[in-house]
């Protein structure tokens, strides 16, 4: 960093390491106040072979504002230095260790040079990056100049180490004929991490060939244990808004009866929300599962059941409006968690619900 004032006859430059560092590390550096920076050390300097004949540089504890003055010191030259040095390199050890002090005290900590360095540049950063991708070649700046600075959404197809998986999931799904062989189709699908940390496989509950599907959350800690969708309080809270307008999963007619899937068979780790790569390798099986059960209207509650059957997620948008998933009539309602966490949002869940009964009724 180079100086904008001369202190003494002599130009300074020099590379400042953290204030903080220095101040411990420097004998007889000055202490640090908070709200400003402690004055000059006049005896530190005296110590090092320095004269001030001038005012300080500092802060004002009252106003807080710089107070700029002129220092004007001599500094005695560096007798081991040679004759052809340059000015920096001919101060001494005490003449270096006030001026660290000083810089310190002006609140100079970041090293800086008169010209910006792109460090992506750097030789040795090109070649690591042309070690990485030697088919596509290190990128110059000119390519990052002209490069778009947007951030590309990453759609489930696009998600690495997907597309075998894939694969072998539209297959295998593809070839069962009934819920049961569904069912040993998904067991014995080992393309998915989910499953080794998941104590059960959750397949779903309630009447197969209701009018009414459900596709919930990822299963949670209750559902893994039970190995059934929406049990627990979440589950009691929503059997009581499907009673409410004359629905329940236990209801042998079809007419009166739900069924209900979860967006991923396997519980995540902590449960955390399923990632688009999960929802993608395990779609085919759900889309399987839709056509097999074959429900007159499908309700997505939760943003998983929405990415999952729609593509994008953001109930907040999507709540009560009818779309089309699976090639049904779709409703996206929020799910019981929500509703026990945000206890407002009820009255919305009660006119989807209202929702979902018209077009019961209608047929």
């Amino acid at each position: 960093m180079t100086m904008p004032q001369y202190f003494g006859k002599q130009q300074l430059k020099c590379c400042v390491f953290s204030r903080f560092h220095l101040a411990k590390n420097i004998p007889g550096a000055a202490p640090f106040r908070r709200g400003g920076a402690a004055p000059l050390r006049r005896d530190t300097l005296a110590r090092n072979g320095l004269k001030p004949q001038g005012m300080k540089w500092g802060f004002t504890r009252k106003s807080r504002r710089h107070r700029l003055h002129r220092m004007d010191e001599t500094l005695p030259p560096n007798s081991d230095a040679a004759p052809n040095a340059e000015p920096w390199q001919q101060l001494d050890y005490a003449s270096a260790v006030a001026a660290f002090e000083w810089l310190m005290e002006l609140g100079a900590c970041d090293p800086v040079s008169d010209a910006p360095v792109i460090r992506y540049d750097l030789p040795d950063k090109l070649a690591r990056s042309a070690a990485a991708l030697p088919q596509q070649g290190a990128p110059t700046a000119a390519d990052r100049a002209q490069a778009p600075l947007t951030h590309p959404r990453v759609t489930p197809a696009q998600a690495p180490g997907t597309d075998e998986g894939i694969g072998v999931a539209r297959a295998q799904a593809g070839a069962v004929e009934t819920l049961e062989a569904l069912r040993d189709a998904i067991d014995a699908f080992h393309h998915c991490d989910l499953r080794k940390g998941a104590r059960s496989m959750v397949f779903a509950d309630g009447r197969a060939g209701a009018r009414v599907l459900i596709i919930g959350e990822a299963p949670g800690r209750d559902e893994d244990r039970d190995g059934r969708p929406f049990v627990g309080s979440a589950g009691q809270l929503l059997d009581n808004m499907l009673a409410a307008i004359g629905l329940s999963r236990s209801n042998p007619d079809v007419e009166s009866s739900v069924y209900l899937l979860p967006a991923l068979p396997w519980r995540p780790p902590q449960d955390r929300d399923p990632t688009a790569a999960e929802l993608a390798l395990m779609q085919p099986f759900l889309a399987r599962h839709i056509a097999l059960a074959d429900p007159d209207v499908i309700v997505l509650m939760g943003n998983a059941a929405c990415a999952a059957g729609l593509g994008r997620a953001g109930l907040s948008r999507l709540r009560g409006i009818w779309t089309e998933a699976f090639g049904k009539p779709a409703l996206p309602m929020q799910h019981p968690v929500h509703l026990m966490r945000q206890p407002a949002a009820k009255r919305d869940a009660w006119a989807d619900l209202l929702a979902l009964k018209v077009r019961l009724q209608q047929g």
